[in-house]
């Protein structure tokens, strides 16, 4: 049974289908809506059924579109917002953090620390000359006043002080003529230092006197003595300005390499936060750009679904769709018997009418 009812309702559905025609008129949105049916009530009535069903629907569809509308335009101003929000991330980000920090860009930043690189190597290698240099001397130093008595004699613990102090005692006077040289480059002569200047002097004088009194060397040799270390230190104050230089040089290097370090850094680190805030415009404005097209495509199919309305309503025919041929054959015979008669009739009157004459 089952079966058979389904069978039945396709049957019925397709005799309906049969009956229904809906065509689109060429070139419009047109759409006419016909059904054939012997009582041309029920078609009326069919037709009417069929465009209240239309409206449910589109109403419906409407709410739907409706709600779909204000969903997107709610999602159109978030996106919207989002993007604009990054966009002043991004601005705020450069402002605050000078992604130009080094007031150059980073191709150039980076070829000076290459540069700086190669001048420190450069400074380091000369430093380390200027320092062999000073140690030669030194020792060209050490070799022109040394006490032989004293290295010749065994070795006892008084000696081994003596000693000891002899060599500390020229080891001050390398330094007092270093100091008595920083003194001159600073003051100059003829200056408010020349006082210290001068007590300096006279405390060289005195430990040389003292050392060559320990080194035992002759009063008479005692001024070429003088002459050859006066020769000698000024050398060594020569090399050691020459390496306090060098070495200051190395220190300015290495605070420049350590600052160029720091920056290439904060502009990489800058960089990459940006980057990243960048990445971020991108994908607001993408999404942005993305609701718009939909937002366009449902105004669109809004506007085309709202120029939907009913031309003209389903009227009952005023002529039968399928004509009924008995009926009509019988008002036909009729209408012929009764045309026959009176044509008869009209026969009879005219040959009264001449017969008379």
């Amino acid at each position: 049974q089952k079966i058979q009812g389904e069978e039945r309702l396709s049957h019925v559905l397709a005799v309906f289908q049969k009956r229904l025609k809906v065509t689109s008129i060429k070139g419009t949105r047109i759409v006419n809506i016909t059904f054939q049916h012997e009582n041309a009530e029920m078609s009326a009535q069919v037709v009417s059924t069929i465009i209240q069903l239309f409206q449910e629907k589109y109403l419906s569809l409407q709410s739907h579109q409706a709600s779909l509308h204000n969903e997107l335009f709610g999602q159109l101003l978030s996106a919207r917002q989002e993007m604009h929000r990054a966009k002043r991330t991004v601005s705020m980000f450069k402002q605050r953090n000078q992604v130009l920090l080094v007031g150059e860009p980073p191709e150039k930043l980076t070829e000076r620390y290459n540069t700086m690189k190669t001048q420190l190597s450069v400074a380091l290698e000369n430093g380390y000359k200027s320092l062999d240099q000073l140690h030669k001397l030194e020792e060209q130093f050490t070799d022109a006043l040394r006490p032989d008595h004293l290295a010749n004699q065994q070795v006892t613990p008084e000696k081994l002080n003596e000693l000891n102090e002899f060599n500390e005692a020229r080891k001050d006077l390398v330094q007092l003529k270093l100091y008595e040289q920083t003194l001159r480059d600073k003051y100059g002569e003829g200056s408010s230092g020349e006082r210290l200047i001068a007590n300096v002097g006279l405390q060289i004088a005195a430990l040389e006197k003292h050392l060559y009194a320990q080194a035992q060397v002759p009063e008479a040799e005692q001024q070429a003595l003088h002459n050859q270390l006066h020769d000698r230190i000024k050398q060594i104050v020569a090399a050691q300005k020459s390496y306090n230089n060098q070495q200051v040089t190395v220190e300015r290097l290495q605070r420049q390499i350590r600052q160029t370090e720091n920056a290439l850094q904060r502009v990489a680190e800058q960089n990459e936060v940006l980057k990243q805030l960048e990445q971020e415009v991108t994908v607001a404005q993408q999404r942005y750009a993305s609701i718009i097209e939909q937002f366009e495509q449902e105004k669109t199919s809004k506007k085309i679904s709202e120029h939907v309305q009913i031309i003209e309503k389903p009227v009952v025919p005023l002529a039968p769709i399928k004509p009924k041929q008995k009926t009509a054959l019988l008002l036909a015979l009729f209408s012929g018997l009764i045309g026959s008669i009176l044509y008869v009739m009209l026969n009879m009157l005219n040959m009264l009418r001449k017969g008379q004459d």
